[in-house]
Parts: structure tokens; sequence; C-alpha cells
């Protein structure tokens, strides 16, 4: 019971880490413009671009809002199917930094397959170049049509998410360890009990009792 309840708490905190994390993205993308975004050509000539540089302004401070966020980024799926950077939350002498048009080689199935079904979604841990994170990716749509034109990134550190995962079961597993010792505990008294003299053991006869009203107060306490 105690190993079930711990699944079902990381279970649960799994799934509410994921839709914070979407939720977030999601509110990040609706701040960017996508019809400026449609407008980059994913090249080195974006580095002089008016646009390009407001929207790396906006997501490098935007990131600074979260702290469990490592990096945000926009993608968009060429022609021939390479990913390619757009731009990216990293400042540019930053061994992090993602220039325009870098590929992004890791890209997994699933992510591939966002940009063509327009869906926003998690995933990870996965591992790439820059560490093992978890991701979440919001289509961005332009205005004037239902036309994808990128998707915004979102990169949390595994670590931190296994961390936060690691402080949900913590509760159950620590209750189930206390448990235990009080079983482990009224049973060596009881082995204790059993060799006394009869006069002796009548000093222990509420030994049952105490058992079960420390069981029921660590019960009620959970």
């Amino acid at each position: 019971l105690g190993t079930a309840l711990t699944h079902w708490r990381v279970k649960e905190a799994n799934r509410h880490l994921r839709r914070d994390l979407l939720h977030q993205t999601t509110l990040i993308s609706w701040a960017v413009n996508a019809a400026q975004v449609a407008t980059l050509s994913g090249t080195a000539a974006d580095l002089e671009s008016a646009i390009y540089q407001r929207i790396k302004r906006q997501l490098m401070e935007t990131r600074a809002l979260f702290p469990m966020c490592r990096f945000l980024y926009i993608m968009r799926k060429e022609a021939d199917g390479r990913i390619i950077f757009l731009i990216d939350s990293e400042p540019s002498g930053s061994e992090n930094y993602s220039p325009p048009g870098q590929v992004y080689e890791e890209a997994t199935v699933a992510f591939s397959r966002d940009f063509l079904t327009g869906r926003a979604d998690t995933e990870g841990p996965i591992n790439d170049r820059w560490g093992a994170w978890v991701s979440a990716s919001v289509p961005l749509y332009h205005p004037l049509s239902d036309r994808v034109v990128g998707v915004l990134g979102m990169d949390i550190d595994a670590s931190r998410w296994r961390s936060a995962l690691t402080r949900a079961a913590f509760l159950p597993v620590s209750f189930v360890l206390l448990l235990l010792a009080i079983v482990t505990g009224a049973w060596l008294a009881g082995a204790r009990r059993s060799t006394r003299s009869p006069s002796t053991i009548r000093r222990w006869w509420n030994l049952e009792a105490q058992v079960a009203a420390v069981i029921g107060l660590t019960l009620t306490g959970y």
C-alpha cells in the first residue's frame, strides 16, 4: 500500500509539473509576435535585424522570471525537414548560445511531429548536447492564417525535475518507514515480554493497546 501510495504521489506530481510547464510556455507564446517570427530568415543575416534583437531580448528577460527555466528558444522546421534555431535566450557570448540557423540534430520524432500537428506538448527527460531536459513546446501560428511559423520551447534541467519528484515521494516514504519502525518496535517489545516472569508480564498487559494508539495517532497525523 505504501509503494502504491508513493507511486501515485510521484505520478500526480509529474502530471502537475508538466501541466504547469506547458501552461507557462503557452503564456509566454501569447506574448511572441508570430508574424514577426515568420519574417526571420533563420540565417546569420537575422543578427542585424531589429525584430531578431527585440524578440531575443524578450526571451532573455522572460527566462529570468521563471526560476526553473534554463532555456527559451524558437525553432522552425525547414522544407528539407531540418529543424533549426531561430532565436534563443542565451547571450551571444555564452557557450550554450545557438545562432540563427543552427540545426537541432537531437530532435525527437515527437518534437518533429509537433510542427506538423500544431500540438502543444511536453516530453522528457531527454538528452542533447546541452544536457538532460524536460521540455515543453508550443506552436506559434501566423495571425492571418493557420500556418505554424515556429515552435516556442522551454527547457527545465532534468535534475531539478527529479528533485521535485523526489520531494513528492518523501512524505509517503517517511510515513511507511515510520509505521514499519512502530511495528518492529512493538514486535521486539512483545518478544521481550514473552521472556519475562508472569508477575512482570502483568505490567505489559496493555502493550497492544499502546501500539494500537500509536499507530492510530500516526495514521491520523498523516
